[in-house]
């Protein structure tokens, strides 16, 4: 699983500008195996998302992580949800002490159900 999500972060970096590739070279990266660790060490991160007028939303969440997948509470007519169904990119910023990059934009998709009942 962490190889799913090592995939993300190169293929993130990839298309990122040369200004974040450049702060942010392979060596100052997390391996795959140490990112999925460190991300299922952690249960919050600040999602940010965009109203339908441009400006920004942000706001703390917890999330579950699955593969590469990340699974977020959103309450139906909540601004998130409303956010989503406008444009469905979110970013998720989780704290980095080892100064190592972690970035996870995603194209959000909407489901249904519970993540933890599909893992067992």
């Amino acid at each position: 699983m962490s190889e799913e999500l090592g995939a993300v972060q190169e293929q993130t970096f990839a298309g990122a500008t040369r200004a974040t590739a450049d702060s942010y070279p392979p060596e100052r990266r997390l391996p795959a195996r140490q990112l999925a660790a460190y991300l299922d060490r952690r249960a919050f991160a600040v999602i940010g998302s965009r109203r339908p007028d441009g400006r920004p939303h942000a706001a703390m969440s917890s999330y579950v992580r699955l593969g590469r997948d990340f699974w977020l509470p959103t309450v139906a007519g909540s601004v998130r949800e409303r956010n989503l169904r406008a444009e469905p990119w979110l970013t998720m910023t989780v704290h980095v002490v080892s100064r190592k990059a972690v970035n996870s934009p995603s194209r959000g998709r909407r489901r249904t159900g519970s993540p933890l009942r599909r893992a067992t």
